[in-house]
């Protein structure tokens, strides 16, 4: 790790420079002395000997190359008497709210236990804090402890316990018919219409049978179907739709059956027509018989015997014309018969297609169901994308000179959300005045603020939390400028501001922002408006904000 605080000693300012690392510029740590005279710290020579050019960096910047500027193990000693001079120099604690003052021999212990030094939580949840706080924080605050569920005894981790109260098998939930309690994987059972206990307060729509999966309270059966008219007329349709195609097919079998039945009905009505003749010819031929044997002279056998050939011709052509009725007639049933079981196939057929329907319904409501999970699940990750995005955006645009241009596109839209209300204000992206210096970022009212509201652009600086405040100079000193750029190079609006260090604007932040700080009648918006200027052009303006850093 890099050396100590540079505030950690307390010895003159000229005096100071012996003691520090040349690679780091902190007090020195462990310290080491290479062949050339150059002291640093035992982390800072191992890592400048193995991941940089090898060479001592003091000796690089004064212009001397030699064989002694080398970084080798072979030539690098422990600096024992630097080591032994520091043990009694004056030192002091410089974790802000601790008072500790001595020696620097214990200064080194005391650090390694300094209730107020600063340390970041090992639990990955990477907050910040003080010592003496962080022992409560792993075991109360911190999102990233482990903690028991209360319903399933599984360890889960606390930021995700609304997620796994979500999955959760014993999680209560409440049952939408009796409104009971139970666990998550006891309702399907209690809720089971032949073998569960629900008291069902509710029941299933009237518009059940047709497809309506609806539940309603007792009562309240007018309301839900008040409300579900649309639902119900699309299902009464549907099912009209299958009834008509269902009708029409039965009508053209019926018509089929009824003209078939016309047809039997007519041929039997002639076979009995027939069989009533032939029975009165088996009557007349019975009694032409005996008064032929007992009763008729001979000179009228002749004519006798004629009448009764042509009788038994006619009762044959009778009989054959029977016959013939009577295969038509077993033909005809026969026809019945195949219609009537045409009918059965029919009607089972359309049993079948709408229980295939209503299989298909239950199918497209649960891929509907599926896709809806589906959807949140893809607009939560749309989320944390769209987060990670703005984060990695405002990585690339920051930087570390103390300066920004910042480009705001589409002004004509973002003006017209400040003068309706919808967002007031905008923030730039944050910068910074070097590398591990102060954080900052501006606001703008575009509609103005305060004094200038509805007249003037307001213009306001931001201290933000940084990465090394602790090491910094507070309150915030450093003279800030603000300069709207007129696109055509002519006029530019400027104004600049030294910070009070009686505010709390530019007192070390506490919070991700402190309060902005600048000059609310920056820019009269008559002036953005006119036509002399090209403070907006194209649709975009830009706004250099600058810190001076000549004194850091």
């Amino acid at each position: 790790m890099p050396g100590y605080s540079k505030l950690a000693l307390t010895v003159p300012h000229d005096e100071e420079e012996k003691y520090k690392c040349i690679h780091c510029r902190f007090i020195l740590r462990d310290p080491r002395q290479n062949m050339c005279g150059h002291r640093f710290c035992f982390t800072c020579i191992e890592d400048r000997r193995q991941n940089s050019s090898g060479f001592c960096p003091a000796c690089f910047e004064e212009g001397l190359h030699s064989e002694d500027s080398i970084l080798c193990r072979e030539m690098i000693n422990h600096d024992y008497a630097i080591k032994r001079e520091m043990r009694n120099l004056p030192a002091r604690c410089n974790n802000d709210g601790c008072g500790w003052c001595g020696v620097f021999q214990r200064y080194m212990n005391h650090e390694l236990e300094c209730e107020y030094a600063e340390m970041v939580c090992s639990s990955g949840c990477t907050q910040r804090m003080k010592r003496r706080d962080l022992k409560r924080h792993i075991q109360i605050d911190c999102v990233m402890r482990l903690i028991n569920c209360e319903h399933c005894d599984t360890m889960v981790i606390f930021k995700e316990i609304k997620i796994h109260e979500r999955e959760c098998t014993k999680f209560p939930v409440t049952c939408r018919f009796c409104l009971k309690q139970l666990p998550r994987d006891k309702l399907q059972e209690h809720t089971d219409r032949s073998r569960g206990n629900c008291a069902r307060d509710r029941e299933w729509c009237k518009f059940h049978d047709i497809g309506c999966n609806e539940t309603v309270e007792r009562g309240k059966e007018v309301e839900h179907g008040d409300g579900a008219i649309d639902v119900h007329m699309q299902l009464l349709l549907n099912e009209a739709i299958k009834v008509k195609s269902f009708s029409e097919r039965y009508e053209i079998n019926s018509r089929d059956i009824n003209k078939t039945t016309a047809l039997v009905t007519q041929h039997q009505n002639v076979v009995e027509i027939l069989r009533a003749r032939v029975e009165d010819l088996d009557d007349n031929l019975k009694k032409a018989n005996k008064q032929t044997t007992y009763s008729l002279a001979p000179e009228n056998s002749g004519s006798l015997h004629r009448e009764l050939e042509k009788t038994e011709n006619t009762a044959m052509e009778m009989k054959t014309k029977i016959d013939a009725l009577v295969i038509k007639a077993r033909t005809s049933e026969g026809v019945v018969a195949v219609l009537s079981r045409e009918v059965e196939r029919s009607e089972a057929g359309i049993r079948a297609a709408m229980e295939e329907d209503r299989r298909d319904k239950e199918r497209l409501e649960a891929m509907v169901n599926k896709l809806k999970a589906q959807d949140k699940v893809m607009a939560l990750k749309d989320v944390t994308l769209a987060e990670h995005d703005l984060q990695i955006q405002s990585l690339e645009m920051a930087g570390y000179c103390g300066a920004l241009t910042w480009k705001i596109a589409d002004f004509a839209s973002k003006r017209r959300d400040a003068i309706s209300g919808r967002t007031l204000s905008l923030f730039s992206p944050y910068f910074f005045t070097s590398r591990f210096g102060y954080k900052m970022c501006a606001r703008v009212y575009l509609n103005g603020d305060g004094m200038g509201k509805g007249n003037h652009v307001s213009l306001f600086f931001v201290v933000m939390k940084g990465e090394y405040d602790a090491i910094l100079r507070w309150p915030f000193r450093q003279k800030v400028t603000f300069m709207w750029i007129d696109q055509n190079n002519k006029e530019h609006v400027i104004d600049a501001f030294r910070p009070d260090p009686n505010s709390s604007s530019f007192k070390r932040p506490t919070s991700d922002l402190n309060t902005a700080s600048g000059c609310p009648l920056f820019l009269p918006l008559s002036l953005l408006d006119s036509d002399r200027s090209a403070y907006v052009k194209d649709d975009v303006a830009f706004l250099r904000i600058s810190v001076d850093t000549s004194d850091l």
